[in-house]
């Protein structure tokens, strides 16, 4: 896969789909990060006005649709995965008749300009490039007339708050974190034993990873400075209100200190 068609082609087009969507919720749900982009999404969308609306993009399989006020505010959610918006609509009772979902792109919103008041983007421009970044925000900007939510990874001052809210998980590991790393090492001994037995039978076969749902991650792609980030937000007549630091300290340090947090931008 050439540069250009991993551009296009990241990893949200086409790996949420089968048992990667019925298995979403149920491998994440427990996790500390889950629960701190839980709480933070809460925390903002309870100071939305009484029968504001909400665009949610992706929408996923739905999870932020209790915190929008059971019916206090008309729901857009957007999804490129219909297996991710299928899950969705199983939590949705048939009284809810004002969540609207449809399939669409991030990139390419299909509302019109100015026709909803807050927009909601979490866990997507992570596995972007920054022109797709900067694409998918300025679509937000487009459709949005108060507010956007925005989710991504910066390499912003952490605050010594923030390593407090990270917690203790970063010096004693959980069963969790023993289970991650025992099957990262699992992995890393089978890749090196199949080189080995490649070497020796002279044969090519591939050692890698048989799951054809494998991320393409954009190492550095779509990492913003403080400056460069007010800057692109300036540019478009957006400021950064609100800041809610969501990963724990492992995540931290294996991202090489650029802390994924959750951000509330208003418009100018």
């Amino acid at each position: 896969m050439n540069k250009e068609n991993r551009t296009v082609n990241y990893h949200a087009r086409w790996g949420y789909k089968d048992k990667t969507a019925e298995e979403y919720d149920r491998k994440r749900s427990k996790r500390k990060k889950w629960k701190r982009e839980m709480a933070a999404v809460q925390t903002l969308a309870s100071d939305f006005e009484p029968g504001a609306s909400v665009l949610d993009i992706p929408l996923g399989t739905g999870r932020f649709l209790p915190l929008y006020s059971n019916g206090r505010h008309p729901v857009y959610g957007i999804d490129i995965s219909g297996d991710m918006l299928q899950q969705a609509m199983e939590k949705i009772s048939p009284e809810h008749n004002h969540v609207y979902m449809v399939m669409g792109e991030a990139e390419h919103i299909p509302f019109p300009d100015k026709s909803i008041d807050y927009a909601v983007c979490i866990r997507l421009l992570n596995w972007v490039t920054k022109p797709v970044f900067n694409q998918v925000v300025t679509e937000l900007l487009r459709v949005a007339r108060k507010g956007i939510i925005l989710g991504y990874r910066s390499e912003v001052p952490m605050t010594p708050m923030d390593f407090i809210r990270m917690g203790i998980t970063g010096i004693v590991p959980t069963p969790r974190h023993i289970t991650r790393w025992a099957k990262g090492w699992t992995r890393f001994y089978r890749r090196v034993n199949g080189k080995i037995k490649s070497m020796v039978t002279k044969k090519s076969g591939k050692t890698g990873n048989k799951n054809g749902n494998k991320q393409i991650v954009f190492r550095g792609s779509t990492y913003y400075d403080p400056a460069e980030a007010e800057a692109f937000f300036h540019g478009l007549g957006l400021v950064i209100t609100r800041r809610f630091a969501i990963d724990t300290l492992p995540a931290f340090l294996k991202y090489k200190k650029r802390p994924y947090s959750i951000y509330e931008l208003k418009l100018q």
